[in-house]
């Protein structure tokens, strides 16, 4: 993720609307918000994606997919299953997969963990004690 782009990628347009898009469709996942990430937790574990690794259902992948693109609550609500069909009908379930490990990539923790354990090994959330403290016994 170079400096806040995210990942993108290409998706064909159907055929009606290839003149007007003949390059097709750009599509972008960036950093997920926290809603986005809890709501495709929920998915997640309501369909138990963890335990069916091998052979995820495309119908959720989309779904999530779909939710990563958007990333934003009211452009969820407007545009959540128009989004997940045209992922159902004009992506490949392989490219389904790779997108869902990127999603999976993007939602880690393990990035802010690492952070917040090297400030309180560094002392700084510690609070001060200079001069006025002890000028003030």
């Amino acid at each position: 993720m170079l400096l806040g782009r995210g990942v993108q990628w290409r998706l064909p347009v159907p055929p009606p609307l290839r003149w007007l898009l003949p390059r097709g469709v750009r599509l972008c996942i960036r950093h997920l918000r926290l809603g986005t990430l809890l709501e495709i937790e929920r998915l997640s574990v309501r369909h138990r994606l963890e335990e069916r690794l091998l052979d995820p259902p495309p119908d959720v992948l989309a779904e999530i997919t779909a939710l990563a693109v958007l990333n934003d609550r009211r452009l969820i609500r407007l545009l959540r299953r128009p989004l997940t069909r045209w992922l159902l009908h004009y992506v490949t379930v392989d490219s389904l997969v790779e997108l869902w490990g990127i999603i999976l990539r993007l939602s880690r923790v393990e990035d802010f963990t690492r952070i917040t354990a090297s400030i309180v090994t560094m002392s700084m959330t510690r609070p001060r004690t200079g001069h006025d403290s002890e000028e003030g016994r």
